[in-house]
């Protein structure tokens, strides 16, 4: 598997009040050969690596609380 991850960008758009809006979200590319990864897997990692990129924050979020949790 080979992962591409871009930096952090801000998006905007429209919310149902017609009102410009902003979202911080990362662009990303991979590849895979599924002879040798099961589909299954890489439905779940693709979910939660679009949740991530989506919100970049929650990574933030989540990586402190599991440092906080290791030590």
């Amino acid at each position: 598997m080979l992962v591409s991850i871009c930096k952090k960008k801000t998006q905007y758009y429209y919310d149902k009040d017609k009102k410009i809006q902003e979202k911080l979200s990362i662009d990303y590319n991979f590849t895979i050969d599924f002879r040798f990864i099961d589909g299954k897997l890489v439905k779940n990692f693709v979910q939660e690596f679009k949740r991530v990129g989506e919100n970049p924050k929650v990574f933030e979020e989540e990586s402190i609380k599991a440092e906080k949790l290791n030590n």
